[in-house]
């Protein structure tokens, strides 16, 4: 694994983030690999209660590739708060 995807537990909870920061985190197809790989180890573990998805210095990971506009699950000048179920 690169440093694409940046995991770090504390007790329950796994804080994962996206490391883009270049191109505000937009997801890139070696970054959806790492990413997976990151939430299928902690679904597989039944200590993870928790998943906080972020992005390295603040960015949206709105799927632009880094270009001007709102994209899908993107608003200018807020904050998008998701949730998913692990099956």
């Amino acid at each position: 694994m690169s440093d694409l995807v940046l995991a770090e537990r504390a007790g329950h909870v796994l804080v994962t983030t996206m490391n883009r920061p270049v191109v505000r985190n937009a997801p890139s197809p070696a970054l959806i690999d790492e990413l997976s790989a990151v939430l299928r180890g902690a679904d597989a573990d039944p200590e993870i209660r928790a998943i906080i998805l972020t992005g390295a210095e603040g960015g949206s990971g709105g799927g632009r590739g880094g270009r001007r506009g709102a994209g899908p699950g993107r608003r200018a000048g807020g904050t998008v708060t998701r949730q998913w179920t692990l099956s």
